[in-house]
């Protein structure tokens, strides 16, 4: 169980995400995750700006996820919510040279339709780097460099 709350103003309480886990299979886990969004006690909460107010929303997702020792695996992952719905896939694996590979997917209301590829891999022992290319219908390309 994972329970994470962060206050983005004090305008208002904070939000709050809760994630239950349990392992389902061998190498198989099942999460529940609820996100409260912006709320309110009192007036406190009450007069949020329209833009906060719409950008964080409650949810609920659903996922199952695999992971072995090598760092391989796959995640299925649907969300519910008063705004933001999606379904998403990605899967990752280690090629020559322990390059992590991880390629994805997801269609939503609030991400549209994208899709990504993620490398990293170790530079030296104590540096990693990597490259993210996600390509979004709508939303053009973005490439992110860590």
């Amino acid at each position: 169980m994972t329970v994470n709350s962060i206050s983005q103003t004090f305008l208002a309480p904070p939000t709050t995400s809760v994630t239950l886990g349990r392992r389902l299979y061998a190498n198989t886990t099942g999460l529940i995750t609820f996100k409260s969004g912006f709320w309110s006690i009192g007036s406190w909460g009450k007069y949020l700006p329209a833009q906060l107010a719409r950008a964080d929303r409650s949810a609920l997702s659903v996922a199952l996820t695999t992971t072995k020792r090598d760092g391989s695996g796959w995640t299925l992952e649907t969300q519910a919510g008063v705004i933001a719905n999606h379904i998403s896939a990605d899967w990752s694996t280690r090629v020559i040279g322990g390059l992590k590979v991880k390629v994805g997917a997801a269609v939503g209301t609030d991400t549209g339709i994208n899709a990504f590829v993620d490398g990293e891999g170790k530079v030296t022992t104590n540096v990693r780097a990597g490259m993210m290319v996600q390509l979004a219908i709508g939303g053009g390309v973005t490439m992110r460099l860590k």
